[in-house]
């Protein structure tokens, strides 16, 4: 009985010694510091990456309004956001070749889908002029001059099925430069539809005067003289050979200093926000049936 007490008091002893042991056991710590810069990057993610519309008929706008989401997946301050078309290489109208129109140019942005869409840039092309409309003075057909043609639908509201407005245009060159990117460009003042003529007698029409950009490629003016107020929220550029006018409301990258011309977005999109655009549908007339050329939208941030 004595040698088992024994025992059990060694043991207990031992485990003592044990947890006693444990507790004083030699303990240290040290610190690593941890210092991370984060390089200056500009960059942006759109959503969804591809977007495509059902049969619409020429003339009317489709009913289905896109939601695009621009988040800023870079490092810095996104300021300004504008849009690029990809546009026609040629043009497409008296063709019955659907591939020759290029989608991009139909669609329309706005930050709203309760508000007027404007295109980003629509380009058109020249024509030959009718009989039934009188030139402006001293203009005469041809390279050595400028052109005649015809915007096919511009600007509008959310939801309109309307068949769109139309305006004439003639390009002039400036004696001066030899080439229309520092000339001038005749816009209707009245819109044609179908049921009225619009602008015929251009002589009395006041052109807008064209600033050329650095390369003499293209000259651009704000629509000050003509069009209606939807079309005046536009400005307008000519190619020096005078056989396209373009006109844009969101492709700032155009023209910086034209104040008709926007950005899609104008503020402080810090890293990780979002902002979200809206995308419509314009059919013009005079498109044939079947699958248009897939086009290409490019958005381009400025960051600080």
């Amino acid at each position: 009985m004595q040698r088992g007490l024994n025992i059990l008091i060694i043991g207990v002893l031992v485990f003592s010694l044990v947890l006693l042991g444990l507790g004083n056991a030699d303990t240290d710590t040290d610190t690593v510091t941890v210092d991370v810069e984060v390089g200056a990057q500009t960059r942006i993610d759109v959503n969804p990456n591809s977007i495509s519309w059902g049969a619409t008929e020429p003339g009317t706008t489709n009913d289905t309004h896109f939601s695009l989401q621009l988040e800023n997946i870079g490092t810095r301050n996104i300021t300004t956001v504008y849009v690029d078309s990809s546009n026609s290489d040629s043009d497409p109208y008296g063709t019955a070749d659907p591939t020759a129109y290029n989608s991009s140019e139909f669609v329309l942005f706005n930050t709203s889908t309760n508000a007027s869409f404007h295109y980003a840039d629509t380009v058109s092309w020249n024509e030959s002029k009718p009989g039934f409309v009188t030139q402006p003075s001293g203009w005469i057909e041809g390279h050595d001059s400028g052109y005649f043609g015809k915007f096919r639908t511009v600007s509008l509201g959310s939801g309109t099925g309307d068949e769109g407005e139309q305006y004439y245009w003639f390009t002039n060159q400036s004696p001066d430069s030899g080439n229309c990117s520092n000339g001038s460009v005749y816009i209707a003042t009245e819109q044609k539809n179908s049921t009225e003529d619009g602008t015929t007698d251009f002589t009395g029409v006041t052109p807008e005067t064209l600033t050329q950009n650095s390369a003499w490629t293209w000259g651009y003016a704000d629509i000050d003289s003509g069009g209606n107020a939807e079309l005046q929220e536009y400005s307008v550029g000519v190619s020096a050979d005078c056989s396209q006018v373009v006109i844009f409301k969101y492709n700032k990258g155009l023209c910086a200093s034209c104040s008709d011309s926007d950005y899609l977005y104008a503020g402080n999109l810090m890293p990780g926000n979002s902002t979200f655009f809206w995308a419509a549908l314009k059919i013009p007339q005079g498109v044939p049936d079947g699958n248009l050329d897939q086009g290409i939208l490019t958005f381009t941030a400025e960051g600080t």
